[in-house]
Order: structure tokens, then C-alpha cells, then sequence
């Protein structure tokens, strides 16, 4: 969504978030709905290439639009604006 996309589709091997450009947003969201109340693990790992500014959030929401919500970019971090957030944890770029 957004700006993301898969890099080398036939490996599937990393997903960008958004490319080295300014004023780009970037999402990726599970394909169901995942009822948190008795708890969930997620597993993911990442790598930040040629940092600009601002970094990304990891973001557990139950928004009325859904995988369809992409939040606000620059020090909104991709979930500005998104209604509804329960959990979120921002991973800073800008330095």
C-alpha cells in the first residue's frame, strides 16, 4: 500500500517500505484480522538502508477502514492519523 512494494518477487525477499525519496509513505498489513485478547506473537526483522528522515512504526490498529488506513508521513512515521490504534512502537530514524 502506499508507497511498498516486494523487491525481487520471485524470492520474495524483502519488502521497501518506501523508496530513498521525500514525502513517501509506505504500508504492508496481514491479510486477516487477528483477535489480540488472549495474546499473539509477531516476528519480523528488518534493515534500514540510507536513512533520511523520520524511520517507521510497527502498529496494531482497529481501524474502520481496516488494511485500507496508510497513516501521515515525515514525524508521523506511518500511523498518524490512523483512528483507533491500541499498540504502536516507533523506530526513529532521524538523528
Amino acid at each position: 500500500m502506499g508507497s511498498a512494494k516486494i523487491i525481487d518477487p520471485e524470492e520474495s525477499s524483502y519488502i521497501e517500505l518506501t523508496p530513498n525519496q521525500t514525502d513517501k509513505t509506505g504500508a504492508i498489513y496481514l491479510n486477516k484480522k487477528v483477535d489480540i485478547r488472549h495474546g499473539f506473537v509477531s516476528k519480523f526483522s528488518f534493515v534500514v538502508k540510507n536513512p533520511g528522515a523520520d524511520g517507521f512504526a510497527f502498529v496494531i490498529h482497529d481501524s474502520e477502514k481496516g488494511s485500507q488506513d496508510i497513516g501521515l508521513g515525515g514525524s508521523e512515521l506511518g500511523f498518524g492519523g490512523i483512528s483507533r490504534w491500541l499498540i504502536f512502537f516507533i523506530f526513529s530514524t532521524f538523528f
